[in-house]
């Protein structure tokens, strides 16, 4: 499984102290974003990294201390810890980083993808139950939406969903899923709700999902 490619986005911070076994299961939310332009064996090459809020350039010093944070080939999140070895000019700067080893690369798994709050339109087929609802979060592996009727949605229910992705996705996600909790309303007013697990999704949709993800909670954290 390949977690370094060429041009593809790579997220780092300052390793300042070693992670908790809670940040092992989430996908971090690092502060600079840099693109990898070269994979060697023995480092990764890539783009001065820019700082996500205020748009500038970090030049990190030889030996800092890094984690990243990228999207393998399938979509799985992967961190790990790097270093830089040293800065390289090629028609622009470069920095050159230590390729990790690989048992240091930790890959989130499917039950492990970080939920976020997210309101989007999902429209669902329950046998001849066809309705449009809104999510109230959504992962790489299910989604929780509201209904004004449970009837439909049984636990264990087999469901077909479409989900439009906002921009810059601008992605339509199919998937066929289980339902695997019903919540009643909590009070009068207020909805019920269904989770659904997601069982059957294309790779590359569940990709735009962990991407859609990564932006909402980046954008969250940096308000």
């Amino acid at each position: 499984m390949n977690a370094f490619r060429l041009f593809e986005t790579l997220y780092v911070d300052v390793r300042e102290e070693e992670p908790t076994d809670a940040d092992h299961d989430q996908q971090e939310i690092m502060l600079y974003k840099t693109r990898i332009v070269d994979v060697t064996d023995a480092s990764l090459v890539v783009e001065i990294p820019i700082n996500r809020k205020t748009g500038q350039f970090r030049f990190f010093s030889v030996g800092t201390a890094l984690y990243g944070w990228v999207l393998d080939e399938t979509g799985t999140p992967c961190r790990f810890p790097t270093r830089v070895q040293a800065h390289k000019q090629d028609n622009i700067p470069l920095l050159v980083l230590e390729r990790p080893d690989p048992q240091s690369i930790l890959r989130v798994q499917r039950r492990e993808y970080v939920r976020v709050q997210a309101v989007l339109d999902v429209s669902l087929r329950c046998g001849t139950t066809v309705q449009t609802v809104r999510t109230l979060d959504i992962s790489g592996g299910g989604l929780k939406c509201a209904v004004h009727d449970l009837s439909p949605y049984p636990v264990g229910a087999v469901v077909e969903g479409v989900i439009t992705l906002p921009r810059p996705q601008r992605t339509t996600v199919t998937f066929t899923g289980t339902v695997v909790r019903v919540q009643p309303p909590t009070e009068k007013g207020k909805p019920a709700t269904i989770s659904i697990r997601f069982d059957r999704i294309s790779e590359k949709e569940r990709q735009a999902i962990v991407q859609f993800c990564f932006r909402t909670q980046l954008k969250s954290r940096r308000q």
